[in-house]
C-alpha cells in the first residue's frame, strides 16, 4: 500500500492544483489509506486492496489521456460510496450541502406561514449553513472525510 500512496503522491506532485482537484487526487489517497486501515475488517475493502493498484494505473493513464478520466472518477466514486455506506464516511462539504437544502426548506415554510412574506425565505439559508459547517467541520475533526 506504501507503494500505491508513493506513486499518488508522485502524481499529485507532478501536476497543478486544478488537475489535482479535477483528478481527485486526494480522494484516491483518502481511499487508500482507509481501505489500508479497514481491510482486517471488511471484506470489501480487501476486495479494494486488489482493484486499488489497478486504479492508480487508471489514474496515469488517464493524466495522460483526458478520454480516461471518466472511466476513472467512476471507479473512484463506487470506492467512495462504500466507505459512505459501511463505514460512515462523507465527501467535503455534504453537511453543509444538506444543511443549505434544508434551511432553504425551512425558510420557505416559515416565511409563507408565519410570515405570509416570501422575501423571509432567506432566514432558513444562514441557519442550514451554519448547522451544516459545523458538522462538516466535526466530520474533517474526527477523520471521518473522504
Amino acid at each position: 500500500m506504501q507503494e500505491l500512496k508513493d506513486r499518488v503522491n508522485g502524481f499529485a506532485q507532478s501536476v497543478d492544483e486544478r488537475t489535482q482537484k479535477s483528478f481527485k487526487i486526494k480522494t484516491l489517497y483518502r481511499v487508500i489509506e482507509e481501505t489500508e486501515r479497514h481491510q482486517e475488517n471488511c471484506e470489501v475493502c480487501r476486495a479494494h486492496v486488489e482493484q486499488l493498484s489497478a486504479l492508480v494505473d487508471k489514474l496515469e493513464s488517464a493524466l495522460k489521456n483526458h478520454e480516461e478520466r471518466s472511466d476513472y472518477l467512476g471507479d473512484l466514486k463506487a470506492m467512495q460510496q462504500h466507505f459512505h455506506k459501511n463505514h460512515g464516511f462523507i465527501t467535503e462539504g455534504y453537511y453543509t450541502s444538506l444543511g443549505i437544502s434544508l434551511g432553504l426548506c425551512l425558510g420557505v415554510a416559515l416565511a409563507l406561514s408565519i410570515f405570509d412574506n416570501i422575501a423571509f425565505m432567506a432566514l432558513g439559508l444562514p441557519i442550514g449553513l451554519g448547522i451544516g459547517s459545523s458538522m462538516d467541520a466535526d466530520a474533517k475533526k474526527k477523520g471521518k472525510v473522504i
